[in-house]
This record gives C-alpha cells, sequence and structure tokens, in this order.
C-alpha cells in the first residue's frame, strides 16, 4: 500500500471515528432524556439503565454507521481540498479512481465487518434491551415468565389456531380452538379444548369438544373428549417465534419462521425482506463513500458546511426515505424481497457513479 494511501485512509478513518462516535453520544442523551420520566417513575436501578443502553448499541451502530461513514469522508475530502492536496494530487496525474480506491476498500471491510452485526448481534441485543426494558424497568412479569394472551396463528395444515393464553415456560396452552375451512371458506370441522399440554413432544388437549360441518354450517358430528393427542405439530420454540417481532430474531430463527410460512403455503414476503435487508443495508457503506465523492467532483472548492449540507440532505433522502419505503412495497409483495432490499443501493450508486464518469471525462 502506497504512502498517499495511507494517508487517505487514516484520515477518513479520523474522521469516521469522531462522527461516530459524536452520533452515538447524541443519540443516547437524547434517548435517555426522553425517558428519563420514566425511569425515575419505575423506580429503574443504575445496572439496569447500563445494561438497557449497552445492549443498544449494536442496533445503534447498525443504523448510525452509514450517515457517520457519508459525514466522514465528506469532512475528510473537504480537508483535503482545503489544503489543496486534492488538486496536487490530480495535478501529480493521481486519476480521482485511484483516489477513491482507499476509500471504497474500507467501507467495503466496514461493510463486511458489519454483516454480522446486522444478521445476529443487532437483533439479539435488541431482543435483551427490550426484555430489560420491560421487566426489570418497566416491571412487566408477565413477560419474565414468557405468558402470551390471546393470539392466533396458522398451523401447517391451514387450520387457524386462537390459544387463549400461552406459556412458553411451563410449555401450557389454555382455551385452545383449531378451526379448519374449505376451498369455499366455509368451516369445515372445529375442536375447542380447555388446556393442552406439551408431553412427550405432543400436544395433549384436555377436556375437549371436536365438531364437524357440512357446506350449510349444520353439526353432523360432535365428541367429546377428556384427553386426546394433538396434531398440531408447532413446537413450543415455534410458538416463541411466531410471537417474536421480526426485528428481534437472528437469522437462524428468521429462517425457521421463513420455512414454516413456506410448508403452510404463505409466502413470507415481510420475512424475506427482512432477512435479505440485513445483507444489504451494511452495504450502503459503500453507497455513502459514491455519493460523498461525486459531490465533492461537483462542488469543488465549496466550503466543508455547504458540502456536509448537501451529504446530509441525500442522506436523508436515500437513506431515511427511499430505503424505508422500497423495503415496506417488498413486504407488502409488490416487489421481489431481494429487490426491494437492494433496490435503493443500485439505484443511488449508479447514479452518482454515474456523476463521477461524466466528471472525469
Amino acid at each position: 500500500m502506497k504512502i498517499i494511501d495511507r494517508y487517505l485512509i487514516k484520515s477518513f478513518l479520523c474522521s469516521l471515528f469522531y462522527c461516530l462516535t459524536a452520533f452515538i453520544c447524541l443519540y443516547l442523551i437524547i434517548d435517555l432524556i426522553s425517558n428519563t420520566d420514566e425511569f425515575v417513575a419505575e423506580g429503574a436501578k443504575f445496572i439496569d439503565i447500563v445494561n438497557y443502553y449497552r445492549n443498544l448499541l449494536p442496533d445503534i451502530y447498525k443504523k448510525i454507521m452509514p450517515i457517520s461513514t457519508l459525514i466522514g469522508i465528506i469532512i475528510t475530502l473537504n480537508y483535503l481540498n482545503k489544503h489543496n492536496e486534492l488538486m496536487t494530487l490530480w495535478a501529480s496525474g493521481v486519476s480521482s479512481a485511484k483516489i477513491l480506491m482507499p476509500f471504497l476498500l474500507v467501507s467495503a471491510i466496514i461493510s463486511l465487518a458489519s454483516i454480522p452485526v446486522s444478521m445476529n448481534i443487532a437483533p439479539k441485543s435488541i431482543s435483551k434491551a427490550r426484555y430489560i426494558w420491560k421487566v426489570n424497568i418497566g416491571k412487566q412479569y408477565q413477560l419474565k415468565k414468557k405468558v402470551w394472551t390471546d393470539f392466533a396463528f396458522l398451523d401447517v395444515k391451514n387450520r387457524i389456531v386462537h390459544v387463549g393464553i400461552f406459556n412458553a415456560k411451563d410449555k401450557y396452552m389454555n382455551n385452545i380452538k383449531i378451526t379448519q375451512y374449505d376451498k369455499n371458506y366455509n368451516i369445515k370441522n372445529t375442536i375447542n379444548a380447555k388446556e393442552a399440554k406439551w408431553i412427550d413432544k405432543k400436544w395433549m388437549l384436555f377436556d375437549g369438544l371436536s365438531r364437524e360441518f357440512d357446506a350449510e354450517g349444520s353439526v353432523v358430528k360432535s365428541k367429546n373428549f377428556k384427553q386426546s393427542v394433538s396434531d398440531i405439530t408447532e413446537t413450543p420454540r415455534d410458538l416463541l417465534i411466531k410471537q417474536a417481532e421480526l426485528p428481534h430474531l437472528d437469522t437462524k430463527l428468521l429462517k425457521r419462521r421463513i420455512k414454516s410460512l413456506m410448508k403452510i403455503n404463505c409466502y413470507p414476503y415481510r420475512e424475506l425482506t427482512e432477512l435479505h435487508s440485513r445483507i444489504s443495508l451494511p452495504f450502503s457503506n459503500l453507497v455513502m463513500i459514491i455519493i460523498a465523492f461525486s459531490i465533492m467532483l461537483v462542488m469543488g472548492k465549496i466550503g466543508k458546511k455547504e458540502s456536509i449540507g448537501i451529504a446530509l440532505s441525500i442522506g436523508f433522502i436515500y437513506y431515511g426515505i427511499a430505503i424505508p419505503i422500497i423495503l415496506a412495497i417488498g413486504r407488502d409483495g409488490t416487489i421481489s424481497p431481494w429487490l426491494a432490499a437492494w433496490l435503493a443501493n443500485i439505484i443511488f450508486a449508479l447514479f452518482h457513479l454515474g456523476i463521477l464518469i461524466k466528471e472525469r471525462k
């Protein structure tokens, strides 16, 4: 690696470090101020508050890193331009592409290093932070016991299963109703049970009633039972996964949810979009570098403040508007999940690469 490359990388990393540190501190201060009243009202312990924000850090890093990269590279390029170092390099025959390469290399390394954070570390940490907020700070002990009330899910046989209470810790459900529909969406049969227990890797139903219906909705067969083996194949862990929010699932659990939805012929647009976005979003660091460099070439020697202002505007449009909107379209199934995850990166990268090529000519 040439001396000039090391110098450019060092300058960029210094700016990036200061931007990232400043944004993280600002985020934590604002969040702490907004939550102070609740911390005081709940009598939160200092150690719980520290652990809560400690577990928030990976998610904060994931969200702030692209913006920090953008501002960091703009500050670096403006500093080099202010001291005529870029002009010297260009006058010496060093092309814009060669100047850009060290920054792209560093951002590529940052992007690759950010993938494990986006895929597993951040989801697990945000789940722990949520647990601390609900249980240790908010004193919602129901969550600590892993108890959910009044929820429904679609099982592998396309039946709607409604559960009154689900206790994941004790592997217990009560007030269960299983409804099977025919092709015309008429009720085909139902099973009602007072409770269900996970015994020998099977759900055992207790004190229930099973009924079958004809096409007109009349009961043609009815049977009471004290105990019956259910054909519900979802394990307690599967039900836990169904209840968890997508950002709180690590990649393994997210893929498991996708697989379970595929089994019941329900295409998991939301889940697949979430999975693909966990890979695509870290590469927004690369896009930010391209955006910043194209701004530098177009703006010439305009001051740092103006460059940062334009960078923030483009960064907001790209990262704060374009990406969320396109991901929302992907979750609705309007476009392919992988395309929804990568489309904003592709559009902004190609557009600003076009500016670089034009300016080079």
